[in-house]
C-alpha cells in the first residue's frame, strides 16, 4: 500500500508527474481518477490515456478557487486511494492559468 508523503504537485496532473521521492510503493502507480474538492463542489477527472482533461466547469472553478490548500484524491488502477493537499501557490496560479 502507498503513502503519500508532503509533496507539492505542481500544476500538472499528469500521474507521471508525480515524483517517486514522494511515493512509498513497490510497483509504478496508474492513476485512473482525479477528484479536487474545490468548495463544497467535487470534481472528477477521469483518466484519458494518463492524461485529465479540465472541461469549462472545472476551469471556471480553478479560476475562482479560494486562496488557501486544495484537497485531492487520486485513486490507483487496483483501487487503492491516496489523499493530499495541492499547495496554495499551486491554487493561486490556477487563477492565472484559467
Amino acid at each position: 500500500m502507498a503513502s503519500l508523503r508532503d509533496c507539492d504537485f505542481g500544476s500538472s496532473f499528469h500521474h507521471q508527474t508525480i515524483s517517486r521521492d514522494c511515493l512509498v510503493s513497490n510497483a509504478a502507480l496508474k492513476i485512473t481518477d482525479v477528484y479536487l474538492k474545490l468548495g463544497e463542489e467535487v470534481f472528477r477527472l477521469e483518466d484519458g490515456h494518463s492524461r485529465f482533461a479540465v472541461d469549462e466547469k472545472l476551469a471556471i472553478a480553478l479560476k475562482n478557487s479560494p486562496s488557501g490548500n486544495v484537497d485531492i484524491r487520486l485513486i490507483v488502477e487496483n483501487g487503492e486511494t491516496i489523499d493530499s493537499e495541492i499547495g496554495k501557490e499551486t491554487v493561486k496560479a490556477w487563477q492565472e492559468i484559467y
